[in-house]
């Protein structure tokens, strides 16, 4: 299975040398730290992790093995990675939560009440939108 990634994920707080080697080490599965030394930028001092392009097939377990490592220590991530190949989608790191969603689920979380209400509306359907109780 061949799936390649991109994105960034941001942490909250600059990485200690502690953090930055949890990172290396959920990287750091056979076969991958070549494509890490190449692919990744890791910066530290600005707690970004710069992702230019990764083949995988199991991303959301190396990004929950690096959660798992950096909650204990105080770290939040967040970011994104768009993911292409055999399979198209986006994985989502939200406050330490992964999500992974394919282009159909993401499309359906990023469209805006707009352009959804303009789809519909080509297609014949009346929209209306439900006012909140209270």
């Amino acid at each position: 299975m061949d799936i390649e990634y991109y994105g960034a994920i941001s942490f909250n707080k600059p990485l200690t040398e502690e953090a930055v080697k949890a990172v290396e080490k959920a990287f750091d599965t056979p076969g991958l730290k070549r494509v890490y030394e190449r692919y990744f930028n890791l910066n530290p001092e600005d707690s970004t992790l710069n992702i230019d392009e990764f083949h995988q097939s199991d991303a959301d377990g190396i990004f929950n093995t690096m959660i798992e490592a950096l909650a204990p220590l105080g770290y939040v991530l967040n970011g994104s990675l768009r993911y292409f190949g055999d399979y198209d989608g986006m994985l989502y790191i939200t406050d330490n939560e992964v999500e992974e969603l394919d282009d159909l689920d993401r499309w359906q979380k990023d469209v805006s009440d707009e352009d959804l209400t303009e789809t519909l509306e080509k297609r014949g359907y009346k929209v209306t939108k439900a006012r909140k109780a209270g």
